[in-house]
């Protein structure tokens, strides 16, 4: 949907941008930079709703997605779709403690990493004058600070 629109087309590439380097720098540098074992793999005699998945667990891959589209919503100001997606992150964050695939500091290391990463690739993204533009463009001039 935030493709399809005209205003809100820069902040679906943004999103799209920041969710290559969430899975870059979550999954593909810090999971294995940590090595950090689930829950499920040291309390074994947990019965799981699912399989105990066999990657690491820090930080939580899904918490960082859904906290990394928030980051890029709040950091570009469209606050009524973040209030929204607020909800449905949090709820991914609890789903990952409820079916015991990751320690509560693994979930908060996602907060943290997602948010970081949508904020930073936004305000990354700003100072390319072409996205710039089309930034301003799709928001007929409204201002905009990079602060």
């Amino acid at each position: 949907m935030l493709l399809f629109s005209k205003k809100t087309r820069p902040v679906s590439i943004a999103i799209i941008v920041s969710l290559f380097a969430d899975l870059f720098i979550s999954n593909g540098l810090l999971k294995f930079l940590f090595a950090r074992p689930r829950p499920c793999a040291i309390e074994t005699g947990v019965t799981m709703l699912q399989a105990c998945p066999t990657s690491f667990s820090f930080p939580s891959g899904h918490t960082a997605v859904s906290f990394t589209v928030l980051g890029v919503l709040i950091a570009s100001r469209e606050f009524k779709i973040a209030l929204a997606a607020l909800p449905v992150a949090l709820l991914i964050a609890f789903s990952r403690l409820w079916l015991f695939a990751h320690f509560p500091t693994d979930v908060l290391g996602g907060v943290v990493v997602g948010l970081a990463l949508g904020y930073g690739t936004w305000h990354l993204l700003l100072l390319i004058p072409a996205f710039r533009r089309f930034w301003n463009e799709a928001n007929e001039g409204k201002a905009l600070t990079q602060a």
